[in-house]
């Protein structure tokens, strides 16, 4: 049986001949839940010539974007550690996958909870580049059907020469298999080894995949099978979700009992360094469209932006209009979202871009908390996301709206002078029941490097006023336009130094809904909103 849930029942599905191998109705089915007997699950039904039967399970967590099959190693920071609190060293990361390769800490790893080893409010392992790595059990013995692997790597630590991803060998560089940083350079690189440690293969990409910066990244690859060491095989190198370089030189590794298998070490003295929340291996070539959908699921897990749309697990090629859940085409600086997946292990609850710029952070809590809560409850149904990004306009100044090249003046404020910001945001809604969005923006009073801009200059306040911040939400990118256009008021929030709203995004529970919104200031009770835009008014209230 393909992978369920641990403890996840498994049914016997039985349907009447007259209905022709319809499951679809369940009026017309018997379900009878199966019983584990050592290795093998057990029913008991009296059929009638003609019924017809399947196997069945409720849905359940199985795999990256619900992809399971040849899954050979899952290591997740958010879920699979022995160790939880900051800096406490980790001696077990269990693997996820259904095959058990769980991972031994060596010269203590350690885990991350907060600072800069967490990736968009989730916690990674420090691999130090000197020492930390993680041994893996004897094993990795199949790579005729291809491979293909994941890592989320935020750089950290020191860059040791030909630090490895992965290692698999039979001890030394004997049947290796490697995945690593060629040299002291930023380049990935892959190796295959004979059995006397020949070398037939070598790659090296010509792009920088390990840059030296703050910002995480995807590195990933997929590569044909064939037979042991057959040679002229494809291997694609993708670089955040883009194909990067492909080589058809590509060697298949030998097959083999491997038994010197590590994360973050070679056989020697070669480390890979950097924070790493996630890492997957697949004893076979993910399609391009696989790879898609779990480079998907890890761009919204840890907030990374990609040159590829971001699809659905249930897109097929065909259904894009239903199942894309992030158009590219514009708005496409910035990407991040949240969203839940049952099948692909997704819970990703609050989330903020990993690029620099970034203003905006949001959660379906309720609140922004250290790390992602991961609390499923909140999301009514299955597969349902929401994801924005921005058109990389300005944010530095609150500026007068409509006024030389800014940005218009939003439909609802007909004939008033309000001010802010050039950015717009598009926000891209899958599924009809979603969460309440809490939003939260920096005060400019923050200590942070991005944040809100000073409000304009208007004078003296008066000792009833204050600088209020809003979000202007509307249908229509053109915000000329009214299409259903709302203004929702945001509260400082003086313990978080910032500014707070909820925004309901999809009210009329559409299955797929696209909006924009902008963050507007003015001051309240209204003062500057009402002043019409007659030149006597305009000079006075320019000249105050």
């Amino acid at each position: 049986m393909p992978r369920t849930d641990v403890g996840a029942p498994i049914y016997l599905l039985v349907t009447a001949a007259a209905n022709n191998g319809d499951f679809t109705n369940e009026a017309n089915v018997t379900k009878i839940e199966m019983t584990l007997n050592g290795d093998y699950l057990e029913a008991t039904y009296n059929f009638t010539d003609g019924d017809y039967f399947t196997f069945a399970s409720e849905v359940s967590c199985i795999g990256p974007a619900g992809i399971a099959s040849n899954l050979e190693l899952w290591l997740k920071a958010n879920d699979g550690t022995d160790a939880t609190a900051q800096d406490e060293v980790i001696g077990t990361w269990t693997d996820a996958s259904e095959k058990g390769n769980h991972g031994t800490g060596r010269n203590n790893p350690e885990f991350q909870a907060t600072g800069d080893g967490v990736v968009n409010y989730n916690p990674s392992v420090a691999f130090n580049g000197t020492s930390n790595y993680f041994e893996l059990p004897d094993g990795f013995e199949d790579f005729t059907g291809g491979a293909s692997s994941f890592v989320i790597r935020k750089d950290f630590g020191t860059r040791d020469s030909y630090g490895r991803f992965f290692h698999l060998s039979t001890g030394g560089m004997n049947n290796a298999y490697i995945f690593g940083r060629n040299g002291t350079t930023n380049q990935s690189y892959w190796t295959v080894r004979s059995a006397t440690a020949g070398n037939p293969f070598t790659f090296t990409t010509t792009t920088n995949q390990l840059p030296f910066s703050d910002i995480p990244n995807l590195l990933s690859y997929t590569q044909e099978g064939g037979f042991p060491l057959e040679t002229g095989k494809e291997l694609r190198s993708f670089f955040n979700g883009e194909l990067d370089i492909t080589t058809n030189s590509a060697v298949v590794p030998t097959k083999v009992l491997r038994t010197l298998n590590n994360i973050g070490k070679s056989h020697t003295t070669e480390y890979m360094n950097g924070y790493i929340p996630e890492f997957i291996i697949y004893t076979e070539q993910l399609t391009d469209l696989q790879a898609q959908k779990v480079s998907t699921s890890l761009g919204l897990k840890y907030g990374l932006s990609f040159n590829h749309n971001y699809i659905s697990p249930a897109y097929d090629g065909t259904n894009a209009a239903t199942e894309t859940l992030y158009d590219i085409t514009s708005y496409n600086n910035r990407i991040f979202g949240v969203g839940y997946d049952k099948m692909g292990c997704l819970s990703q609850n609050q989330s903020t871009s990993q690029l620099d710029g970034s203003l905006i952070r949001i959660s379906v809590d309720g609140v922004l908390n250290p790390l992602n809560s991961a609390d499923n409850t909140v999301w009514t149904a299955d597969r349902s996301f929401i994801v924005m990004g921005d058109d990389d306009k300005d944010i530095t100044t609150f500026v007068k709206a409509g006024q030389g090249a800014n940005e218009p003046l939003p439909a609802i404020y007909e004939d008033c002078f309000i001010y802010r910001l050039n950015r717009n945001w598009k926000v891209q809604v899958k599924g009809a029941i979603v969460p309440d969005v809490f939003i939260s923006i920096l005060a400019n009073s923050s200590s942070e490097d991005t944040k809100l801009p000073t409000f304009p200059d208007l004078g003296t306040l008066r000792s009833y006023e204050s600088n209020s911040v809003y979000v202007v939400l509307n249908d229509n990118q053109d915000f000329t336009v009214n299409a259903n256009m709302q203004e929702v008021a945001l509260t400082y929030n003086a313990t978080t130094d910032a500014y707070e709203g909820t925004i309901t995004v999809n009210p009329s529970e559409l299955a797929n809904h696209t909006f924009y919104y902008t963050v507007v200031s003015k001051i309240s009770p209204s003062r500057t909103c009402c002043l019409k835009s007659n030149n006597n008014i305009k000079n006075a209230y320019e000249s105050n």
